[in-house]
């Protein structure tokens, strides 16, 4: 059985989203990390991982066989929403 973490590095609070079930359906025998950021980090983080300069909604990635990684920047989400 797969663990889901969430971390917050926002200001914001996080909307109400159920993210333990929606990991139990779509990805039980991962491990995935669910990471939100601020505009300015997801900038750094999309120039460093995929050497664009706009700020992304989400990025994701695998960290290693049954790990991935979901970055999401919730104002950038809610503006493109």
């Amino acid at each position: 059985m797969g663990t889901l973490s969430t971390t917050n590095r926002t200001r914001q609070k996080l909307p109400r989203v159920a993210f333990s079930r929606a990991h139990s359906l779509a990805l039980p025998t991962y491990d995935v990390s669910l990471v939100f950021v601020t505009e300015s980090e997801a900038q750094k983080l999309n120039v460093s991982l995929r050497k664009k300069t706009y700020v992304p909604n989400v990025l994701s990635y695998l960290a290693g066989e049954k790990h991935g990684e979901i970055i999401i920047c919730p104002a950038e989400a809610k503006r493109q929403a």
